[in-house]
């Protein structure tokens, strides 16, 4: 957060460019590569599932992001699941899970966080970047929907008192991001 709270970072981030020969800004290529690593499980996200995972779709956290639901049983039939299901493709889909949800947190925080006004204005412009370049992707549903779905694998495969670390701060950003979709639509 000390990164996203500097002065300069909307600034900084909004107008460099990478240095690969197509001049585009750093931001929206950031935004467009997150992107491109939901592509294998982004039309599951997109209908709403909570899980990349086959078998049951018990979610962790449900669709404003604010609780939790499950039971031992859950557990079980999900360690069987897992067991059954798993193979080089899911660890792969797991793995662009763990970048496109931590790239997103990366995003959700330069869109929820200001210090200042001149950095909440900066932050506006900003979070209009990174959604015109998510909007024909599927917006908000795909960064909020990606952020449960990570939440929910560090979730089951770490148990709730080691996830707690990593899962109780996204469904912070998440809430934040519900008010910013709100007053979207307002």
């Amino acid at each position: 957060t000390n990164i996203v709270e500097s002065a300069n970072l909307f600034e900084i981030i909004s107008t460099y460019r990478v240095p690969d020969g197509d001049n585009s800004f750093y931001l929206a290529w950031l935004t467009q590569w997150i992107i491109g690593e939901t592509a294998s499980f982004r039309n599951l996200l997109l209908e709403g599932k909570k899980s990349i995972k086959g078998g049951s779709n018990t979610p962790i956290i449900d669709d404003e992001g604010l609780s939790f639901s499950k039971d031992k049983k859950d557990d079980e039939k999900e360690e069987e699941i897992n067991h059954k299901n798993h193979s080089a493709a899911g660890q792969k889909d797991e793995e662009d899970l763990v970048t496109s949800g931590n790239g997103f947190i990366f995003l959700a925080c330069l869109m929820t966080t200001a210090s200042s006004w001149t950095c909440k204005r900066q932050k506006e412009q900003t979070s209009r970047l990174i959604l015109d370049d998510l909007k024909p992707h599927g917006g908000y549903d795909l960064m909020m929907n990606t952020l449960r779905s990570f939440c929910n694998l560090y979730y089951y495969s770490l148990g709730s008192d080691l996830s707690m670390a990593v899962v109780a701060p996204v469904k912070e950003l998440l809430e934040k991001l519900s008010v910013l979709r709100k007053k979207e639509w307002a």
